[in-house]
């Protein structure tokens, strides 16, 4: 694990065993951290179950996916999304991308996924979505291009679906992408039950801005990541 910085290291594994631990990630899906060391570089486990990961499993990539340091063993296939969108969006320090099952039906239709707690406010407003045909029908997001192309419909927002495939999820830190990534599938769980009752009222801007802050304050973020830690190691 040479040149990687063991908090960080940390944080990463933990980060992989809670989302494993919380439906987020099964045997696919991966997370990953820009280097707190090098904004240049990020943190990511070799090709494995994230409910496996250790600290030696991590890997050094640079923003064009290719290893510097670390496990030596193949690197996930979707690296690209991660380097795309560490390329791209400056202020992101870690991401995650996901095929939770619930987030699926959203992708494959015309039905917006938007906020309808409190808790789910930190998703943001409607969650875009990237359809992988526009580049060949390739689903999978193994090159550059569709990297790039991922990364612009995300945006500026903290989630972008992808059609058929699944989700990424970005914050400015490891804490704060676990509790989105976790919530924005919660959410996708609760509209797909509500909209088969009726009408479904969503939060409003105000009510998202309001919310998403105090969420994804101090605080309750370490409450938050304090209960999934316990809950893994437990």
């Amino acid at each position: 694990m040479t040149d990687i910085e063991p908090t960080a290291a940390h944080d990463l594994v933990l980060a992989n065993r809670i989302l494993a631990r919380e439906d987020v990630l099964d045997a696919f899906g991966h997370v990953s951290l820009r280097d707190p060391a090098d904004p240049g570089r990020f943190l990511i486990a070799r090709s494995l179950s994230p409910a496996q990961v250790t600290a030696a499993d991590l890997q050094v990539l640079d923003l064009d996916g290719r290893r510097l340091a670390g496990d030596e063993r193949a690197s996930y296939a979707e690296v690209a999304i991660h380097a795309a969108v560490y390329r791209r969006r400056p202020d992101v320090r870690a991401v995650c991308h996901s095929h939770a099952a619930p987030i699926i039906p959203f992708s494959v239709t015309r039905t917006p996924l938007r906020p309808i707690t409190h808790v789910a406010a930190v998703v943001g407003g409607d969650v875009p979505t990237w359809d992988s045909a526009d580049l060949g029908p390739d689903l999978l997001v193994r090159t550059a291009p569709q990297g790039d192309a991922l990364a612009r419909t995300l945006g500026t927002g903290a989630a972008a679906l992808m059609r058929g495939h699944g989700c990424v999820v970005v914050a400015a830190d490891v804490r704060a992408l676990t509790l989105i990534a976790i919530r924005l599938v919660a959410n996708a769980e609760q509209l797909s039950a509500s909209l088969q009752l009726g009408k479904v009222r969503y939060l409003s801007a105000e009510e998202i801005a309001r919310s998403s802050a105090a969420i994804l304050a101090p605080l309750s973020l370490d409450r938050a990541w304090g209960y999934w830690v316990s809950r893994v190691e437990g």
